[in-house]
C-alpha cells in the first residue's frame, strides 16, 4: 500500500498476514488525508491537495526520511489522542462527519486495543457508519433543498430532494432489519 496510509500495525509488522482490518484502516487513512485537505471543491484539482497545507502532524505521514516501522512509530504515538491531534484539522465543510470517524476509529480499535495490535475485522460496523454518513446528508439536503444555501453545505435540488428522501423511507426499514440480524 501507500505507506501514509497503510495501517500501523502493518507498518510496524511488514511480515503480518493481511487482514481486511487493514484496508479498513487504509480507507480511514485516506478519508482523514481527504476531510483534513479540502475546503473548497472549486479548486483545480492540483490545489486541493497538497502535502505542504496538511497539518505538521499528518503532513509527517509523507515524509521520504522515514522507513515504514518508523512511520508506524509516529503514527502510533498519534494513536491515544486521534480525535484531539488529527480530527480537530477535519475541514469546517465535513464536521458533519467527524461522529462517524469517531465511530469506526473506535470500531476498528475498541479501547481494549493498542497501537500495537492488529485492527478488528469491522466490515459491518464501517459500512453502517458509511451508510449513515450518505443517509443523515441526502436527508439534511432533502430538508435544505428550495431554502439558501449556507456557506459550506450543499443545497439539492428539488427533484433531487424528492428522491433522497424516497430513498431514506425505503432504506431505513432495510437497515433496521439487517442491523437487527447482525447484533
Amino acid at each position: 500500500g501507500t505507506a501514509p496510509f497503510m495501517a500501523i500495525h502493518l507498518l510496524m509488522n511488514p511480515t503480518a498476514l493481511h487482514c481486511v482490518g487493514y484496508d479498513l484502516e487504509s480507507l480511514y487513512h485516506v478519508l482523514i488525508f481527504v476531510l483534513t485537505q479540502i475546503d473548497d471543491f472549486d479548486k483545480p484539482d492540483n490545489q486541493k491537495f497538497c502535502t505542504a497545507n496538511l497539518p505538521t502532524l499528518i503532513s509527517k505521514w509523507f515524509s521520504r526520511h522515514f522507513d515504514l516501522e518508523t512511520l508506524g512509530e509516529i503514527k502510533s504515538s498519534q494513536f491515544h489522542l486521534y480525535f484531539e491531534r488529527i480530527l480537530c484539522h477535519v475541514k469546517p465543510i465535513f464536521h458533519p462527519l467527524v461522529p462517524i470517524l469517531r465511530r469506526i476509529w473506535n470500531a476498528l480499535y475498541p479501547m481494549s486495543k493498542t497501537a500495537r495490535d492488529p485492527p478488528e475485522d469491522c466490515c459491518d460496523v464501517f459500512i453502517y457508519a458509511i451508510e449513515d454518513a450518505i443517509l443523515d446528508a441526502a436527508t439534511a439536503m432533502g430538508q435544505d433543498s428550495g431554502q439558501a444555501g449556507v456557506s459550506g453545505t450543499m443545497v439539492m435540488p428539488e427533484e433531487d430532494a424528492v428522491e433522497a428522501s424516497n430513498y431514506v423511507a425505503q432504506t431505513s426499514s432495510t437497515r433496521s432489519q439487517k442491523r437487527a440480524r447482525h447484533t
